[in-house]
């Protein structure tokens, strides 16, 4: 990324001021990436609360410790949005939002019993258990919302991905 300040470096013989011209190397997060003032994450979840629901801690970028939710049945590749926790763009106070592209992490194998129960369970309905988050202040507790075309938004400022 480069930021030229116009006219703000040593003034040349001529007169004319030359340019300031700052250039940052933006370091790779291990769990987070940049879409202009959005966050996007990869969270990995189980087959369970895949398709039973989930609430579950999240630590977000600047440290804080959220809660997120969803009730229905996230699919994989799914990508879910919370308003509000992305960054905020310095020019204008706008708040960007969180992204989570939600990956299934299915069981290596089951065994026959495992099978029979949820060959049988598939078959009904399947009733939402909620995991309880115990320590987290309910101010920090997010409802997650499905994006309908399953799309990122798009970047404005593709220097940083």
């Amino acid at each position: 990324m480069r930021i030229v300040l116009p006219k703000m470096g040593h003034q040349q013989p001529d007169g004319t001021f030359g340019n300031v011209v700052l250039q940052f190397d933006v370091q790779e997060h291990p769990r987070f990436r940049r879409r202009d003032n959005h966050l996007v994450a990869r969270l990995d979840i189980s087959l369970r609360k895949a398709l039973l629901g989930f609430r579950m801690g999240f630590e977000h970028i600047d440290g804080r410790k959220i809660v997120i939710s969803s009730d229905d049945i996230t699919e994989p590749g799914m990508i879910r949005r919370i308003p509000g926790l992305g960054l905020v763009d310095i020019e204008t106070g706008t708040v960007g939002d969180l992204y989570l592209e939600m990956n299934i992490v299915f069981p290596k194998k089951f065994t026959s019993k495992q099978q029979k129960a949820l060959d049988l369970t598939l078959h009904r309905d399947v009733v939402n258990e909620m995991e309880t988050v115990d320590g987290v202040d309910s101010s920090r507790q997010f409802k997650t919302e499905r994006v309908e075309n399953g799309n990122l938004p798009e970047a404005k400022n593709d220097c940083i991905s």
